[in-house]
């Protein structure tokens, strides 16, 4: 018995952890699961392990994740964490975690949306206070980015570098603020509805670099896809339970190959669409075990295709790697 238990564990890692694919092009790749972490003992590689022996000896305090929301990666196993649960975002890096606050802002209540910004900088989002803050991890300098425009319900968030363009999701308000890189106002996108270029309770967004802009429009269980200057150029997908649908579209982004990753958290998947919006494949499911998620929600792509999805129910940051077989 122990033996099946053992093959069929076995069979899901070798189901989930490499996942061959192929896109329109005829390129083919792979999914390789790479590590993932929870704690900071886990990210403090320099660390002997005699000293890691020490501290679990004389109970010296651990911190760990509580509910990773969203992040960014900034390097070899340094990240930018937005934890819900601990209602704080957190450094993470071989130096521990540390905790981002200033003496006006101590906690967030609703960390969402995160990017990077200009060099050196960083720009997240918190829905409950309806603010946009910057934060400049050189100089570690913690504030409110002002913008010329009052803000409400601020989720995604997204700095286009080669138009200078910042866009900002106010879910409430069903529409995408676009500011420029000194916070003015330059236009908005969509209003509540149905139709091409409505939005039902938009969320996360990301651009790819030709400038073009892809919205979750979460309650209409689709993505939307407007060119640089705002106008709609098409949608995809739709409510379902089978592979290409989606039920809880979350976060977004794009690979090198110009793939869009989309994780859908009831769905317990991360789902990958060309450009055109056609379904490629998926990787994940329901679980523990590495590679499997519970409820994951924020996901970001590095250069060099690392891909970093945060695990929020299983309180843990999952890493893979997208492989070209060629």
């Amino acid at each position: 018995m122990d033996r099946i238990i053992l093959y069929i564990v076995l069979l899901t890692n070798l189901l989930f952890v490499t996942l061959p694919a192929q896109n329109n092009e005829g390129s083919q790749f792979s999914i390789e699961w790479t590590k993932n972490f929870t704690s900071e003992n886990e990210i403090k590689t320099e660390e002997g392990v005699f000293s890691k022996l020490i501290n679990l000896v004389a109970g010296a305090t651990e911190e760990k994740l509580i509910k990773p929301f969203n992040l960014i990666s900034l390097g070899i196993d340094t990240y930018f964490i937005l934890d819900q649960g601990r209602f704080t975002p957190i450094l993470v890096s071989n130096d521990g975690f540390e905790i981002i606050q200033n003496e006006e802002y101590k906690t967030f209540p609703s960390l969402v949306g995160v990017c990077k910004f200009k060099e050196g900088s960083l720009l997240f989002t918190d829905s409950k206070l309806s603010k946009i803050f910057i934060y400049n991890f050189i100089e570690e300098d913690l504030k409110v980015f002002s913008t010329s425009q009052k803000l409400e319900n601020t989720t995604g968030i997204f700095y286009d570098a080669i138009n200078r363009l910042i866009y900002v999701t106010e879910t409430a308000n069903h529409r995408i603020l676009v500011f420029n890189e000194d916070g003015e106002f330059q236009r908005s996108i969509g209003k509540r509805g149905h139709r091409d270029g409505e939005f039902n309770f938009p969320t996360f967004l990301t651009v790819d670099k030709k400038g073009t802009l892809f919205v979750v429009d979460g309650l209409n269980f689709r993505v939307q896809v407007f060119d640089k200057d705002g106008s709609f150029i098409k949608s995809f997908g739709e409510a379902g339970d089978a592979s290409g649908y989606f039920n809880r579209p979350k976060g977004i982004t794009v690979d090198s190959y110009g793939h869009l990753f989309i994780v859908d958290a009831l769905f317990h998947t991360v789902q990958v669409f060309n450009s055109d919006g056609n379904f490629l494949y998926n990787f994940g499911g329901m679980g523990q075990l590495n590679s499997r998620f519970w409820m994951p929600i924020g996901i970001t792509i590095d250069e060099d295709n690392n891909i970093f999805i945060a695990d929020s129910y299983n309180s843990r940051i999952q890493i893979f790697r997208l492989i070209d077989d060629k």
